[in-house]
């Protein structure tokens, strides 16, 4: 195999990885909007706590 081929496997399987993250972020949020109050203090998170993690962008940790 070429380097130019191995480095452009690493940078596809980068890229791929950080894509799947930034859907799993989102999708995590996306979830975590959506949980009523109960459910909230059931896995220690404040309303504030939620509101805050809500507000990040996918790409944000």
């Amino acid at each position: 195999m070429h380097s130019h081929s191995v480095t452009f496997t690493h940078k596809g399987r980068d890229l791929s990885r950080g894509l799947c993250l930034w859907l799993q972020r989102a999708r995590q949020r996306r979830q975590l909007a959506e949980l009523p109050p109960w459910r909230l203090a059931d896995i220690g998170i404040s309303e504030a706590e939620r509101r805050r993690e809500c507000a990040k962008w996918f790409w944000e940790k």
